[in-house]
């Protein structure tokens, strides 16, 4: 997995990449990070509260493109795990897509990184305990 992660942090314009639990805690990172360990985590329950509510809809949603300021936030739902990368505006997301398919397809043939998945899975947030823009504060 830090192989993967590593190769998405040196694409052009990400910043970071964060590797979530299904409750909003940081797994493993790489890049810099610039928010305090309780700002990641509001982060992350923020991204999973966001991921439980578009799961009422007919499609799932397993991917998120969050645009705000000079960044973008692209989330991909891996189910046991979510993976989060920071990035500038001006990120090519084609080659990020392409560079995700590659490697979460990886990790599903890889044994150990599944180890780290099932080691790691918690239920998800549910979706009475979604977060509001009034408790939502990111340091």
């Amino acid at each position: 997995m830090k192989e993967g992660l590593q190769d998405l942090q040196q694409i052009p314009d990400v910043e970071s990449v964060l590797v979530y639990d299904n409750q909003g805690a940081v797994l493993r990172s790489r890049g810099p990070i610039l928010l305090d360990p309780s700002g990641l985590e509001t982060a992350g329950r923020l991204i999973l509260s966001t991921l439980s509510s578009l799961a009422v809809s007919a499609e799932p949603y397993m991917d998120l493109d969050i645009q705000y300021a000079n960044r973008r936030v692209y989330v991909k739902d891996l189910e046991k795990v979510v993976l989060v990368l920071i990035c500038n505006e001006s990120v090519d997301m084609s080659l990020v897509r392409l560079s995700l398919n590659v490697i979460t397809q990886s990790w599903k043939e890889n044994k150990q990184v599944q180890r780290f998945m099932k080691k790691h899975h918690r239920e998800r947030i549910p979706g009475d305990q979604i977060l509001t823009a009034d408790e939502v504060e990111i340091h």
